[in-house]
């Protein structure tokens, strides 16, 4: 609950728009990819839009957690946690090559798979 609770102020103090009008959940999908050397799961949220990317609990980033959501038309990364900095900062890389194209790519794959 703690973590839906961080997630969705992460999120929303991106916008514009008022908190009481968008309410997110980011527990669509669930998959396994690898970003830096290091294997992370990725959510989709309930905007259709946003991306959550956690450490696996092994992982030297954990824990970590990325938001990644679309702002004024391009897509913003936010990441927290008290992991391995070079771990998580090799993620955070990896997800920047992406471009918007590819994090968009990512939240796509992932809205296919609801909870």
């Amino acid at each position: 609950m703690i973590l839906a609770l961080l997630l969705s102020g992460l999120l929303l103090d991106q916008s514009s728009v008022p908190v009481a009008a968008q309410p997110i959940n980011c527990d669509r999908g669930g998959a396994i990819h690898t970003f830096g050397g290091t294997k992370w799961i990725v959510f989709g949220c309930s905007d259709d839009q946003s991306t959550v990317v956690v450490s696996e609990a092994a992982s030297p980033a954990a824990p970590f957690v990325f938001v990644i959501a679309p702002v004024d038309g391009h897509y913003t990364i936010h990441g927290e946690g008290n992991g391995s900095k070079s771990a998580s900062d090799a993620a955070g890389d990896a997800l920047k090559i992406l471009g918007d194209d590819g994090l968009r790519a990512l939240a796509l794959s992932v809205q296919r798979t609801q909870k």
